[in-house]
């Protein structure tokens, strides 16, 4: 699960053909500005409708939580954007998204996450996440001093931007506020006597010595060398051969027992429970995949290559899948263990041209409501937990967007098809969780 985040499935997309344009309104009532090219079309599961007006928000004054409702779009170098959105049940929300200047600055960060964190225990956020880089945080459409606190929160007390006027008192603005850093200050010149420094002639002296040292080592440790004292026989006189020493009797090898003997791994089928990947004997090599390890080459496996599906996997040697009941244009096939102990599903099915953003949170919603989804690739997601109805067992579940290409009146270069793998297996041993691991990494591999 990431840290500090209450949905982590909605990445930031910049598809233009969601952008906002002029007389649309927010979903709260009032009318919204456009969005901007770079402004996201998709915070976590809210879709962006526009950006409410723009209006720098007052300067912080230490506990002085009141201000303007809005704040200014998050372009450098402003503080933070106020979005109209709408939730995935259709109902208006506000969200609020850190500008480029404070979501470079960690301090920045900071201040804004101490404040989610303090209104997410007052129970007035719908969401928020604090990775990547649009921080954000969503709040009821009419909950406009929420909103306001989150946009101001960024600031520290005592801050003045650009526009506004500081009063009495001193005053700053953040170093990111109305433009560029500013360059520091030049030194003062030196004498003309003296000039910079050219170090080039010491990096060649340290490198020559380096080199001076690394041969006087060599012709120390050959000097050192034992030198042969055979004597050298004289013209007319033959050598006679040395007698070579007798030797030392040694301890005989104890003989292993049974409790020293290897014992052999039935999942797996090699000697040790879990020989380290890439041993000798290790039936799984770790590798690129989704999560852990992948088949070897030369694995015992079965190959599942039915008719109705678009693409070919494997699972361990002995296993079974069978064609699931479920009608078109779904196509699931179920698999298990010869124990029972482990199995799971592959489902295939055609999504709406294109695959878009929306269809596939619908598809993971619909399949695996309520999951934390985590990034494996640009088309992947996978999640890990437990069986519910299971006492210590491990799953492993991904969603994933497929080019089928064989598909009548498909387009090979466009994704058509929405690929899930489902699998589980008990929590122990260690080669249970891999022998899934490995199938649901094969089916990954065999759908581009």
């Amino acid at each position: 699960m990431r840290p500090r985040a209450l949905w982590s499935h909605g990445a930031v997309s910049a598809e233009p053909e969601q952008r906002g344009g002029p007389g649309r309104d927010d979903p709260a009532g009032g009318p919204v500005l456009p969005l901007l090219p770079h402004d996201p079309a998709r915070l976590g599961p809210f879709a962006v409708v526009g950006r409410l007006r723009d209006e720098p928000p007052a300067p912080a004054a230490g506990d002085d939580r009141r201000g303007p409702d809005l704040a200014p779009p998050a372009t450098s170098p402003e503080v933070a954007a106020v979005y109209a959105a709408h939730g995935p049940d259709g109902a208006p929300v506000r969200v609020v998204a850190l500008g480029a200047g404070p979501a470079g600055d960690a301090a920045a960060r900071d201040r804004f996450g101490a404040e989610v964190d303090r209104l997410g225990r007052d129970g007035r956020l719908l969401g928020a996440s604090l990775d990547g880089p649009w921080p954000w945080a969503a709040t009821g459409a009419s909950d406009t001093r929420t909103a306001a606190a989150l946009a101001r929160s960024p600031l520290v007390p005592g801050s003045v931007l650009p526009g506004q006027h500081a009063g009495r008192g001193p005053a700053f603005s953040p170093h990111w506020v109305g433009g560029p850093r500013p360059a520091p200050a030049a030194a003062p010149a030196a004498p003309a006597t003296s000039g910079p420094r050219d170090r080039r002639p010491w990096v060649l002296t340290a490198v020559l010595g380096g080199l001076l040292l690394a041969a006087l080592l060599a012709l120390a440790a050959v000097a050192c060398q034992p030198r042969d004292e055979t004597p050298v026989p004289a013209p007319g006189q033959t050598q006679q051969p040395q007698p070579s020493p007798s030797p030392e009797p040694s301890q005989p090898a104890p003989t292993p027992t049974p409790s020293d003997a290897p014992t052999q791994d039935p999942d797996l089928g090699e000697p040790g429970e879990d020989p380290a990947p890439g041993e000798e004997g290790s039936p799984l090599l770790l590798g690129p995949g989704v999560v852990g390890p992948s088949f070897p080459p030369g694995a015992a496996t079965e190959l599942v290559a039915p008719d109705d599906l678009s693409f070919a996997f494997r699972v361990p040697e002995g296993w079974t899948c069978e064609r699931s009941a479920i009608g078109p244009p779904v196509v699931r096939y179920d698999c298990v263990s010869p124990d029972g102990e482990s199995g799971g599903a592959v489902q295939t099915q055609p999504c709406p041209q294109p695959c878009g953003q929306e269809a596939w949170f619908a598809l993971q919603d619909l399949l695996a409501p309520g999951a934390t989804w985590f990034d494996v690739d640009p088309t992947t997601v996978a999640v890990e937990d437990s069986v519910p109805d299971r006492d210590s067992s491990y799953r492993l579940r991904m969603s994933h967007l497929h080019v089928a290409g064989e598909r009548e009146g498909s387009d090979l270069q466009q994704l058509d098809e929405h690929v899930y793998a489902e699998f589980w297996s008990p929590a122990t041993p260690l080669s249970a969780r891999r022998a899934v691991q490995a199938v649901v990494n094969d089916v990954r591999a065999n759908t581009p």
